[in-house]
């Protein structure tokens, strides 16, 4: 049976410190993201660890978990601010070696803790007549540590104040040291900041392809607080808890959604004047029209949307008439002529032309 754990949903409660765990996630997710594209994951905040990438087989079994306590500070990490953390770690480490998701059997885990600021972990090596100091120092120049590589009169140092704040049955998790980092991440010390430095981030890793950098992050972090917001179910914590879980297909949808709009902009920018013409669009209705087909690629992931469900379909079951036009504006005209004499909707003529308009983008694309 599941240990229930109180302060498992402490976060959930307080909200407290949570924005520096999302900005991390986001920031470990565009860090790695041309890796990790094509793989199936998942991604949830507040849970064993402040963040967890989960990464499965194409059978859906866990093969191999990141874990994250992920801290944010305004001076540097001494080495005995690092003790209660490093307990937490390995205790939760252990929780991912127990929790009972269906496991690969060459299952493994890495536990780390991310910080935006130097680590500097020091100690006095006193061996009468010399007194030496064993430093290590974990920051912009030297960003990932592995704790096995650490000098052993650290890992001494550590490991003895360990054993004196876990319990003795909890001692065994000692070994999950083998499988911890230190790491520094250069993130900014304010949340706007790091909000700044993640959407220039993004803009860096999908270049033109994403037409509105800042709208893409906002996006992924609505993603993630709806996750964080959600209890862990009975007061523990389960990898398989559904609702906990941001997976790689919503990302994945969301990054398809932000592409197609990409697209649809671009292609409006370059034949504005034609479509808006051989749609019969005035000045007036132009505004409007924006805001309908940006609206419409987000009716087109939500099955209720009946309306716009209709027309992606047909859009989709007419792809073939591309290839009897030259212009897309003509193309899209045709498609449009074409729906208003075989269906009736509900939605206004402006709603049927973007959602046209925009369901040929995405089709197209």
């Amino acid at each position: 049976m599941t240990r229930k754990n109180k302060s498992i949903n402490a976060g959930v409660h307080t909200g407290t410190g949570i924005d520096f765990q999302k900005y991390c996630a986001i920031y470990v997710l565009l860090d790695n993201y041309h890796s990790i594209k094509a793989k199936q994951y998942f991604i949830i905040l507040e849970h064993h660890d402040d963040l967890v990438f989960g990464y499965l087989t194409p059978t859906g079994k866990l093969e191999l978990i990141e874990a994250y306590q992920a801290k944010k500070s305004s001076s540097e990490w001494g080495i005995s601010k690092l003790y209660e953390i490093l307990k937490k770690i390995v205790c939760n480490g252990n929780s991912l070696r127990v929790d009972t998701i269906q496991k690969e059997e060459n299952y493994s885990h890495n536990l780390h803790f991310i910080t935006n600021n130097t680590i500097s972990l020091k100690v006095v090596k006193t061996l009468k007549p010399k007194r030496e100091e064993i430093t290590c120092y974990i920051n912009e120049e030297d960003h990932t540590v592995g704790y096995p590589s650490l000098d052993d009169i650290i890992k001494t140092d550590i490991e003895t104040k360990l054993k004196s704040l876990l319990d003795s049955g909890e001692l065994a998790f000692l070994k999950e040291l083998d499988h911890v980092s230190l790491r520094y991440v250069d993130l900014a010390k304010t949340s706007k900041s790091q909000h700044q430095q993640l959407v220039g981030m993004f803009g860096d890793v999908f270049g033109k392809s994403v037409h509105d950098h800042k709208a893409a992050i906002d996006l992924l972090l609505k993603a993630f607080k709806d996750s964080e917001s959600t209890f862990n179910q009975g007061g523990a914590a389960r990898l398989d808890d559904s609702t906990k879980r941001v997976e790689s297909a919503k990302i994945n949808e969301i990054l398809n959604v932000i592409t197609s709009k990409t697209k649809a902009y671009d292609l409006w920018r370059k034949k504005d004047e034609g479509i808006s013409d051989k749609l019969g669009l005035s000045l007036a209705d132009q505004s409007n029209f924006k805001i309908h087909f940006e609206n419409s690629f987000d009716e087109f992931k939500d099955l209720t949307q009946t309306e716009h469900q209709k027309i992606l379909s047909f859009v989709n079951a007419n792809v073939n008439e591309l290839n009897n036009f030259i212009k897309d504006e003509d193309c899209i005209k045709h498609i449009y002529d074409k729906f208003k004499s075989s269906h009736n909707s509900q939605l206004s003529e402006l709603q049927i032309k973007a959602a046209i308009f925009a369901a040929y983008i995405e089709i197209k694309g």
